[in-house]
């Protein structure tokens, strides 16, 4: 999951936000492996458990997209993606997914 943010950080940070085109089929390879990442937590539960924890993952999951999409839009409406605001927030997202990745290799 840390490769999907980190990413997420390099396409805007070389200027590919504004490429609406390539954004599509990395939501939808991402959202396959944060789905399986998250399914497979749950793997081997009662039935009654699994489906409380797959509405409680829907619910949030739902509301963290909205809320970034909203975000992300309110943001490139102000500035345009090849700016150096969009470009630098593009860097700290991969530097925090580099961050995390470190942290899970390393075992920390």
């Amino acid at each position: 999951m840390a490769i999907s943010v980190i990413m997420a950080g390099f396409l805007l940070l070389t200027g590919y936000g504004s490429k609406r085109s390539i954004w599509l089929p990395f939501a939808v390879i991402a959202g396959l492996a944060h789905g399986y990442a998250f399914g497979e937590t749950i793997l081997g539960a009662n039935p009654d458990v699994t489906a409380a924890y797959m509405a409680g993952v829907l619910g949030i999951m739902v509301a963290i997209t909205v809320a970034v999409m909203l975000a992300t839009s309110n943001v490139l409406k102000i500035a345009d993606a090849q700016s150096i605001f969009v470009r630098t927030a593009g860097g700290v997202v991969a530097a925090i997914g580099f961050y995390v990745l470190i942290g899970l290799l390393h075992g920390d």
